[in-house]
């Protein structure tokens, strides 16, 4: 697996406060290529601690593409780097990233070149009933800057407040340089223009307003029914936007403790991940129908959600534990589930070739069928190899594959629409825990 395809971060050492002191900002603006042209406001620096950085780094290979790391890694930064900044300067936020995703649009080899080695944005990040996106650029002195088409035309992926922030990578530090609120956004693409180059625009840096205060006053105060959202451009968008969510790897090992029969575990209910009761999970889904006590209306349909699926010669393993997510891709709502298991082994067989199994069942959460050549992939996280890949055939209610692994290996889901849209979640990994 290849690290980012660009020059290798060199950490320093920063103060501890979370700031850069007066000394290391000197350096900033001393150094041209590490000078904005014309931020006049220091505080909005953050120092990045070094597990930020490594987490920014494990985000960003989980993309095959080693040409798009680069714009992941950039923008996972950014996101931690905002998250501090916001943290240290009030206690007054809820800062939900339940939901957030760094969207990574398709650019042309010849778009890469004249502008960036790839372009994205942080997506879907709330701060109290906010929505924020995130741009993260490198230190440079162009007017423009690069912000993927989708996140301004798409209602589902647009957002209230847009920040710009410059990532000083070799000094492990961003800064937060200005924002523009969506509705002045909409005014100044009617007055003056917004320049499109394949599937982003330039947005000029004159446009933002550079005062953080101004940001934090709105976020605690403004109504947002007063933000208008964005309306439907008339001409059709170019749908090849990629989406990964930002949060950590899932241990499903965790499903089987014994805690997880009573209440769903905060870590998982934070991830979306809603965990289906173990209790007889297994004897249930063989039953028709059943009629347990301790079923609750919700569980007896996800039930009977997934007996069609298993009809067809899966088999669940006595001690399998489950659980499902809902995501909206595309304007289309689907639904995952994950069975999971580990394997026994044969008597003859170490503990070091222990494996586990990971089945996946997707469907509509309407019971409507699938769009067509909708895809579901799995990969080897390690390796980034493809492990299992299947497509819906026309009027299919669902699709399902199970890939089986060491204990040591993750998974990387990935589900995809014809069109190029698609959406790859958090890492699934089974880590045994120890009693």
């Amino acid at each position: 697996m290849q690290h980012c395809t660009r020059s290798p971060y060199h950490p320093r050492e920063l103060p501890m406060n979370g700031y850069i002191d007066d000394e290391l900002d000197d350096e900033l603006t001393d150094e041209p290529e590490y000078l904005p042209d014309y931020d006049d406001h220091p505080s909005g620096i953050v120092s990045l601690e070094p597990d930020q950085i490594e987490s920014a780094l494990a985000l960003s290979q989980r993309i095959a593409d080693p040409g798009k790391q680069w714009a992941v890694y950039l923008n996972a930064l950014a996101l931690a780097g905002f998250r501090q900044w916001l943290t240290s300067r009030t206690v007054n936020f809820s800062l939900d990233e339940t939901r957030c995703v760094i969207v990574e649009p398709a650019i042309a080899q010849a778009q890469r070149e004249s502008f960036a080695d790839g372009t994205g944005a942080v997506c879907h990040l709330q701060a109290n009933s906010f929505r924020l996106c995130l741009i993260a650029v490198e230190p440079e002195r162009e007017a423009d800057f690069l912000i993927p088409q989708a996140v301004v035309d798409r209602p589902d992926l647009a957002a209230d407040f847009y920040l710009l922030i410059t990532v000083y990578e070799e000094q492990s530090a961003v800064r937060c340089q200005g924002f523009i609120q969506q509705d002045a956004l909409t005014q100044q693409r009617a007055t003056q223009g917004l320049t499109r180059q394949g599937d982003v625009y330039l947005l000029p840096k004159r446009w933002l307003d550079v005062d953080l205060d101004h940001l934090l006053l709105y976020l605690s105060c403004l109504d947002r029914q007063t933000i208008a959202p964005p309306q439907p451009t008339s001409q059709p968008l170019t749908q090849r936007i990629h989406q990964i969510l930002v949060q950590p790897v899932l241990n499903t090992a965790q499903w089987f403790q014994t805690e997880w029969q009573t209440q769903v575990e905060p870590m998982v209910e934070a991830l979306s991940w809603v965990v289906i009761p173990p209790r007889t999970f297994a004897s249930a889904l063989r039953e028709l129908p059943t009629n347990l006590d301790w079923m609750s209306a919700q569980t007896e349909a996800i039930l009977d959600d997934l007996r069609q699926p298993i009809s067809q010669g899966i088999t669940i393993a006595p001690n399998a534990r489950a659980a499902y997510r809902s995501f909206s891709l595309g304007g289309i709502e689907l639904q995952l589930y994950a069975i999971v298991s580990q394997l026994e082994l044969s008597e003859v067989a170490s503990e070091a070739e222990a494996e586990w199994s990971l089945l996946l069942i997707l469907k509509h959460q309407a019971n409507q069928p699938l769009p067509d050549d909708l895809l579901l992939e799995v990969r080897d996280l390690k390796m980034m190899q493809i492990v299992q890949q299947i497509q819906s055939a026309p009027g299919a209610g669902y699709l399902f594959t199970e890939a089986i692994g060491a204990l040591s290996e993750q998974f990387l889901v990935t589900i995809a629409l014809a069109n190029g849209i698609a959406v790859t979640l958090p890492p699934l990994q089974f880590q045994p825990i120890a009693s």
